[in-house]
């Protein structure tokens, strides 16, 4: 099993916006996942929590506030998700990652 981004990388104005994608699961497993980002002064992601389906692409929002322009990225850690959770942030606090994927995150002038 796999995860993926699409777009693979997020590029914004130093001015703010948002920016779309979706994570896509490459198996036939539902898979949990929890975004964390290294600049949560500027960056908003949503959702932080969430599952993805098989053949169902599952929408992010990442939104960014004015600031000065640096590289920056997202971790998205995932692991398989039990048959019974129904609330990803608290399941994923009883499992272990079994992968991450990085989406880079860079803001222009």
């Amino acid at each position: 099993m796999s995860l993926c981004a699409d777009p693979p990388a997020c590029v914004l104005p130093a001015t703010g916006g948002t920016s779309h994608h979706k994570l896509i699961t490459g198996g036939n497993e539902r898979l949990i996942f929890k975004i964390k980002s290294s600049n949560n002064t500027n960056y908003r992601i949503t959702p932080v929590f969430g599952y993805v389906e098989p053949g169902v692409p599952r929408d992010i929002v990442i939104a960014r506030t004015r600031g000065s322009p640096k590289a920056d990225k997202l971790a998205v850690q995932y692991t398989i998700a039990p048959r019974d959770a129904h609330d990803p942030q608290a399941a994923f606090a009883n499992l272990r990652p079994i992968g991450f994927i990085t989406i880079p995150m860079n803001a222009f002038c």
